[in-house]
């Protein structure tokens, strides 16, 4: 509750401080010299933008009138860029919360609704009144000089500011609302919308740089835009597809054994709980994830005689098992969204001395990233049960963790598990994890 009330109080604060930079910059004459073409175009554009945003992750949506804003930052006085930034947000968002209300069954209150809407409306007047700030004080109030060399540098600078200033602005909300550092949030989930960000500024820049000749140009722009739109969103929808199917191949080797159904997936879970602990950014948490999914994946190419022997392998058979981390980073090479996640899979039995496998590679000296997935495979193998003996609880199995830090298992990734472990309530009849 005290969270909510924070989150309210600071929401409402930033439309008050966008409604006096509004109603301070419509006081002036410059907009009786604007071209009421370019206006209604870019207002337009950036209405209809935020009807089609694009997924980028599982987190992250990207609306597409960022472009149009900055446009209007080169191209417009600032009573007019504000104008333009507040009325394509606001109306954009309040078209975009219309439609879904329409389409769900539950429909929420116009007083859950209402803030959002404005909060995302006095966010972008206030980052596109920073930006043409640094415009007016470089060269002066009114449109960028697009060809003049002196100015045209303020470019690159402004599109931080506003990308910057909606950043602080947005995390601060977030942070304030889930109770985390938003200093933290603001380093770590900007990252993954920074390039996407700086394709929206550069579009928007050509755009500007078209309609300052050519008041019409942005209405020529609409179909090449909406092909490269379907063309992005149809290459996401590809890669979440190639995704899903490489999961979905991945549970299919766990099912081969019905006792490690669906480990892989608890794996994922834990990778990520330790993940957090450590301080990973959401970015490499979805690596960590995504990775630890089909850590197994390579087991497809395991004999069953070996995968699914009740009984202790022979060297022969462990030569086979060892196998299967490096088969499964020869399948993941075929899929290009798992480049990153790769090396992770290969390396999700090497040991922190050195003694694992496939290439008896140092632990110590893989990325950290890389150690976490082989305490979790562990920590998951410890509390399942097997043919061959019964489940550990929670406590024997964070004691047989703490027995390996420093030789199979990084010392900090064990503490982080064991932080974790702490926190996760114990099966009726185990005994939970002594408190640190």
């Amino acid at each position: 509750m005290q969270s909510r009330r924070l989150l309210d109080a600071y929401r409402l604060s930033v439309v008050a401080l966008a409604a006096v930079l509004l109603l301070a910059r419509l006081r002036g004459g410059e907009l009786a010299t604007v071209d009421p073409v370019i206006v209604a175009t870019l207002l337009g554009a950036g209405i209809l933008a935020i009807q089609f945003p694009l997924s980028i992750g599982p987190n992250h949506k990207l609306a597409m009138d960022t472009a149009a804003l900055f446009a209007g930052v080169i191209l417009l006085p600032t009573p007019a860029a504000v104008l333009v930034a507040a009325g394509a947000t606001t109306g954009g968002w309040t078209i975009s919360a219309l439609r879904k209300i329409a389409l769900s069954p539950v429909k929420p209150r116009l007083a859950v609704v209402l803030p959002g809407v404005l909060f995302n409306g006095a966010t972008n007047t206030i980052t596109v009144g920073a930006a043409c700030a640094i415009r007016d004080l470089v060269q002066g109030p009114g449109p960028l000089q697009l060809h003049n060399p002196t100015t045209v540098w303020v470019i690159p600078l402004m599109a931080f500011a506003m990308y910057g200033l909606n950043a602080a602005l947005v995390t601060t909300a977030v942070g304030l609302y889930s109770g985390r550092n938003p200093l933290q949030l603001l380093l770590s989930t900007r990252q993954v919308t920074a390039l996407q960000y700086a394709g929206l500024f550069l579009t928007g820049v050509i755009a500007a740089a078209g309609t300052a000749t050519y008041p019409w140009m942005p209405l020529v722009m609409v179909l090449p835009a909406a092909i490269i739109y379907v063309s992005l969103k149809r290459s996401l929808q590809l890669a979440e597809q190639t995704i899903h199917a490489v999961e979905r191949m991945a549970d299919v080797v766990d099912r081969r054994d019905p006792y490690t159904f669906q480990h892989s997936s608890r794996v994922a879970a834990y990778s990520v709980q330790i993940g957090r602990r450590l301080g990973l950014n959401p970015d490499q948490l979805r690596v960590l994830r995504l990775a630890a999914r089909v850590h197994d994946l390579g087991k497809v190419g395991v004999p069953d005689a070996v995968l699914l022997k009740p009984g202790q392998l022979t060297p022969a058979e462990w030569a086979e098992m060892e196998r299967h981390p490096q088969i499964g980073y020869e399948i993941l090479g075929e899929f290009a969204e798992y480049g990153r996640m790769r090396e992770l899979v290969l390396t999700h039995h090497e040991r922190y001395d050195g003694t694992g496998y496939p290439d008896r590679a140092e632990g110590r000296r893989l990325p950290l990233i890389a150690q976490i997935i082989p305490v979790a495979d562990a920590f998951d193998a410890m509390t399942t049960a097997r043919p061959y003996r019964q489940a550990m609880s929670l406590a024997a199995a964070a004691a047989v963790l703490e027995r390996g830090a420093g030789t199979q298992w990084n010392p900090a990734v064990v503490a982080a598990a064991v932080a974790a472990l702490r926190t996760t309530p114990a099966p009726a009849g185990q005994p939970a994890i002594a408190p640190a």
